[in-house]
């Protein structure tokens, strides 16, 4: 199947399947659900790039929904005080492209909705293209780019490490892992003058061996999966949702609660389907 067939194949379950899924599905009403995003651009070339109007029509389905969206800092406060008594969403951009600041914060700053960027010290330190395949060609923010987000908009965005250059922790040694932290917070340190608190997993994929290195240096550890967080326990692999270049308003509102959409639960059963097999 070419990436285009699957493109429209993925696009019209979601459309379709999620109109129908929508009153379905019961919506959790409280806890903290994470969003992932990625480059948002006016001419998206993956699934999982967003323009800036849907970065736009993302926040304005959380809002219309009843649900707020805080920064990360204020998720961990509620988290580890046990004060989730609403369903609040927060939303995190992967990777810290250039178009972060070109594309994304204005529509931050003009809607008052705060961010978490997650940067890779390596890209942002060498403007090398990125060489991961669904950020491909594209460069990083610089360090002068993050010193003027920290400078202007500190009370919106918050900086998290995203490793040094997005290697895969679940296949790093417990050694790779620990030079890859300190590589990365030190560059943070000494570039933008201040120790990230939070870090996120590149391709959101944990290190069983490394695991307990990163959760003990970090307030809270941003993971893959999928649903609602809703304890203390949960701050050391936070579950996310990617939202995705196809998704329309249904789709957005049952991710925006933390409730499965229909390709997800139809991916969920294939590959239950493909494992018995």
């Amino acid at each position: 199947m070419t990436n285009s067939l699957r493109y429209r194949l993925e696009a019209a379950v979601s459309h379709w399947g999620d109109l129908f899924l929508s009153p379905l599905v019961r919506q959790s009403d409280h806890g903290v659900v994470f969003l992932i995003l990625h480059s948002i651009t006016s001419q998206p070339r993956f699934k999982i790039d967003a323009t800036p109007e849907q970065l736009e029509r993302t926040i304005h389905v959380i809002r219309d929904s009843g649900r707020s969206v805080i920064s990360l800092p204020e998720a961990v406060d509620r988290l580890t005080k046990d004060r989730v008594d609403r369903s609040y969403v927060v939303l995190t951009f992967d990777d810290g492209y250039k178009d972060f600041c070109e594309q994304a914060m204005p529509v931050l700053r003009r809607l008052d909705a705060p961010a978490t960027v997650s940067i890779l010290p390596h890209y942002v330190q060498s403007q090398e293209p990125f060489e991961f395949s669904t950020g491909s060609g594209r460069r990083s923010m610089s360090w002068n780019d993050l010193r003027s987000l920290l400078e202007d908009d500190a009370n919106r965005v918050t900086i998290a490490n995203h490793s040094h250059s997005h290697r895969d922790f679940s296949q790093l040694s417990v050694e790779e892992a620990l030079r890859d932290i300190e590589q990365s917070q030190t560059a943070i340190e000494d570039h933008l003058g201040f120790t990230p608190r939070h870090f996120t997993y590149p391709f959101g994929s944990p290190g069983s061996a490394s695991h307990h290195l990163v959760r003990e240096r970090f307030e809270a550890v941003l993971a893959g999966g999928w649903g609602v967080n809703a304890r203390a326990k949960d701050l050391g692999n936070l579950r996310r949702i990617p939202v995705l270049a196809y998704d329309g308003q249904r789709s957005l509102k049952l991710k925006a609660a933390g409730a499965p959409t229909a390709y997800r639960m139809l991916r969920t059963v294939a590959k239950g389907l493909l494992g018995r097999s």
